[in-house]
């Protein structure tokens, strides 16, 4: 069955991360990769034992059908992590926790590669299984594929919401966003470290950075700076010196300094924050801290701050707790070549959808899990708990121009020693008055 399921081939280059920093505009980049935040396998507690703990027994009941879209490969981003997660995740639930009211999740996988022309024709296929939800992934290209799974009146849950339909449709329900990732950097700043002056570094050229940049600009205006005291900055997002950018940041005399980028130039940028003895605060998105990043920014990155939606499998508050460690043992159990990734984290990403799904549909009657059913119960979602992340509550969206968001909040760490030390979750929803490039 697996087998007639596979849609397509989900192989790529180990080098995608890598081709991605390349190619793209940073804020794509950046908006995906927060959710890798600080990702340190070894940094974790390794399971004792290869199998996850028996809480149940296997579903034997009639298939639940449930679609999945991911970005598995593709030159603007490939994330086999994520499927990876999510099918660790399945098969967890159909065999140890009786899957949904003893019904197991039939998962329809289609493998994305990042453009319009491939996620409408995944769509296409994947509805032809009749699901009933869909699983959301690590999707660029949801202005082809959400529409059609709108039209047939199939939920899009979970996933992580870029600037798409995903954030609008009323059928989406959402609770992992960029627009919670990058907010909850100057509400922290400005609320918690009392920041009087921010400048925000973005990459010339790119529309959705400048959204991104204006975002927090307005967060940080709405929390009690003056407009006059939040300074833009943009530079070239090419450049291999990162001197010029923060000098320039630096002018106002900031209390913080926010950074749009990614990849290498994350070392480069907090190498010339130290290098100038600039005082200003670093804040970086979280896909800068990952393990290798980590270890080239040294010293550069200590006192650095970053905002991730979901936990982070590398923080040593997190490492011990039952649920960290239970997804690691589902990974050694079903997954275990994705447990020495470098996007471990993404891997957690799609556990965690498919857990929160889980939960929601276990309020509903067995008999009657439907398109219908599944819509109306993630409606009336309220505090519903999310793997080791912010509770969400769909009944209740924070931002009403953007209805899909059931929650903006967002886990704030800082970089000790050369690790995410988690300092909890923040709202900075209120705050959020405009949404550039959404709402």
């Amino acid at each position: 069955m697996k087998g007639e399921r596979e849609m397509t081939n989900r192989s790529g280059s180990r080098s995608r991360t890598r081709a991605w920093w390349a190619r793209v505009g940073v804020g794509s980049a950046l908006a995906v990769t927060v959710l890798a935040c600080a990702v340190d396998a070894g940094a974790a507690t390794r399971p004792a034992s290869s199998r996850p703990a028996a809480r149940g027994h296997a579903a034997t009941g009639k298939p639940i059908v449930v679609g999945y879209v991911n970005d598995d490969t593709g030159a603007v981003g490939a994330f086999p992590e994520t499927t990876a997660g999510t099918e660790a995740a399945v098969k967890y639930v159909n065999a140890q926790l009786d899957g949904i009211h003893n019904r197991p999740i039939e998962l329809v996988p289609c493998s994305d590669d990042a453009t319009p022309a491939q996620a409408g024709s995944c769509a296409t296929r994947v509805l032809q299984h009749n699901p009933v939800a869909i699983l959301g992934g690590v999707d660029f290209a949801t202005t082809a594929s959400i529409p059609l799974f709108q039209k047939a009146g199939v939920p899009y849950i979970g996933g992580l919401a870029f600037t798409g339909p995903e954030n609008t449709d009323p059928t989406s329900f959402q609770w992992n966003s960029i627009t919670a990732n990058f907010s909850v950097m100057p509400f922290y700043g400005v609320r918690y470290l009392h920041a009087k002056r921010i400048s925000i570094l973005y990459p010339a050229g790119v529309g959705t950075d400048l959204s991104l940049a204006q975002l927090m600009a307005g967060v940080a205006e709405n929390v009690g700076l003056k407009k006059s005291d939040v300074t833009l900055v943009s530079y070239d997002a090419t450049s291999p010196d990162m001197t010029a950018p923060i000098e320039a940041a630096n002018k106002t005399s900031p209390s913080m300094i926010i950074g749009i980028t990614s990849g290498p130039q994350c070392v480069t940028l907090a190498q010339a924050r130290q290098e100038l003895a600039v005082k200003a605060t670093l804040f970086l998105p979280g896909g800068c801290f990952g393990k290798q990043l980590n270890a080239q920014a040294g010293s550069a990155y200590n006192g650095v701050y970053g905002g991730q939606a979901t936990a982070v499998p590398g923080s040593p508050q997190l490492a011990n707790k039952p649920a960290m460690k239970l997804f690691y043992k589902i990974l050694q159990a079903y997954s275990p070549k994705t447990l020495s990734s470098p996007l471990i984290s993404f891997a957690f990403f799609g556990y965690g959808d498919v857990i929160n799904f889980r939960n929601v549909l276990m309020k509903l009657n067995p008999a009657d899990i439907t398109s219908q059913t599944i819509i109306a119960a993630f409606r009336h979602t309220v505090n519903q708990s999310n793997v080791l992340g912010p509770s969400f509550s769909c009944a209740h969206p924070p931002i009403s121009q953007v209805r899909s968001l059931c929650t903006v909040a967002s886990g704030m760490y800082v970089i000790r020693n050369g690790q995410s030390v988690y300092l909890g979750a923040y709202n900075p929803g209120p705050y959020i008055k405009h949404v550039p490039g959404i709402s």
